[in-house]
């Protein structure tokens, strides 16, 4: 029975986009790890010069990043189930387009698919009465088929016979949103570290700025109130002005 006529859509099209859902993910990562050195790096030249300009301009980018960071956490959760949604939808779509797997070949998207995720059919394995599809089959560390009789006699020790890609996808998405959260968030407390003790040096160098400026000021004013109060000619002449007899006091 000749195979029915496949609808025409871009394969390539559909696949660079699924092949594609975890960039926004390595951007915002790369992204954060550049902020951070950069950062880290302000901070430091800040607490070390100890300049107000510097410590306002470390404080600002630190706020600046701290936001961007926590925008990338709130819209991780939204992206990763939109991504989730779209890859299901797609799949739901394209169900009726499989190939016989009589010969063992199957639609080049849903191959894709399955080897990504590593998932079989759109609920499980029995998608494929006529046998299983190597994209289903467990491999061994060189990328050869465990089992060689998978096709034929599926199980979960040389299959992934029950595993859905309907049900896997989402999960599989949700497990890398949940990694990258921990991660950026992990992030963002370690970050804090380089800022309090930007803080710390700051303050210290301020408060010791302050001191030696008040002791300053305040040796300045003990020694013009010396001055002030200060009488050169009878500090010169009253140890040598003669000591009043009793007797003219007296008289």
């Amino acid at each position: 029975m000749p195979y029915p006529p496949e609808p025409e859509f871009d394969i390539q099209e559909y696949v660079s986009k699924i092949v594609a859902y975890h960039r926004p993910f390595s951007r915002a990562a790369a992204i954060i790890s550049f902020f951070i050195c950069f950062t880290t790096l302000i901070s430091t030249i800040g607490a070390a010069v100890s300049h107000g300009y510097s410590s306002i301009t470390s404080n600002v980018l630190f706020f600046i990043v701290i936001s961007a960071q926590i925008g990338c956490l709130l819209f991780l959760p939204r992206n990763a189930n939109s991504v989730s949604d779209y890859i299901v939808e797609m799949l739901e779509g394209t169900f009726d387009q499989y190939r016989s797997t009589a010969d063992k070949k199957i639609h080049y998207l849903w191959d894709t698919i399955m080897g990504m995720f590593h998932c079989c059919g759109l609920n499980n394995g029995h998608d494929f009465p006529e046998g299983l599809p190597d994209a289903c089959c467990l491999r061994t560390t060189t990328g050869e088929k465990f089992d060689p009789y998978c096709n034929l006699y599926p199980g979960p020790l040389n299959s992934f016979f029950y595993t859905g890609c309907r049900k896997d996808v989402p999960k599989t998405i949700g497990d890398v949103r949940d990694q990258l959260t921990i991660a950026m968030i992990l992030l963002l407390l370690l970050q804090l570290w380089p800022f309090l003790l930007m803080t710390f040096l700051l303050q210290s160098g301020g408060i010791a700025t302050l001191e030696n400026t008040h002791e300053s000021a305040t040796g300045v004013n003990k020694f013009v109130r010396g001055v002030k109060t200060f009488d050169p000619i009878s500090s010169i002449l009253s140890p040598h002005l003669p000591t009043p007899l009793p007797g003219i006091c007296a008289g």
